[in-house]
């Protein structure tokens, strides 16, 4: 009987090494979800390139029918824009446009009269095209990198 007394100890140990490396397999698994790949944009993260992104935004009234017209006055090429309306304490956001537009190129959008809130505020936010691994994904920029626009 001696004899076995001497085994107990090594299997608990073995038992409880083995429970930790799976506990940590678990948790290392569950925190993987919540750590993605960074979209990237020249080899940096996109948000930098959110800071570079000059462009003009204008909301033109032809005669009761609304068009967004925005030129783009740097090199980062905008992929699209988010208008979101401000209006009556909500905010109403509108993806429009998906065709990119490159330095110095101007766009006229048609805007459906849905988009468009009497007396309310436009903000226009750059909407920009980078990579996450070899998938090409659309990235929003923050609002504060976004420009007022002006019903005229």
């Amino acid at each position: 009987m001696r004899e076995r007394k001497g085994i107990t100890p090594v299997i608990a140990t073995v038992l409880l090494i083995g429970v930790v490396v799976i506990l940590a397999g678990i948790v290392f698994l569950w925190a993987r979800g919540f750590v993605k790949d960074a979209v990237q944009k020249g080899g940096e993260p996109i948000e930098q390139s959110c800071t570079d992104v000059q462009f003009e935004a204008l909301i033109v009234n032809t005669e009761g029918v609304y068009s967004l017209e925005i030129s783009n006055q740097a090199d980062i090429e905008l992929y699209g824009v988010n208008l979101k309306v401000k209006g009556e304490g909500e905010v109403i956001v509108h993806d429009i446009g998906s065709s990119s537009l490159g330095l110095g190129e101007s766009k006229i959008i048609s805007l459906s009269n849905e988009n468009i809130v009497q007396d309310g505020e436009y903000l226009v936010v750059p909407i920009l095209l980078g990579a996450r691994g070899e998938q090409r994904e659309a990235y929003v920029c923050g609002d504060e990198f976004g420009v007022d626009a002006r019903v005229v």
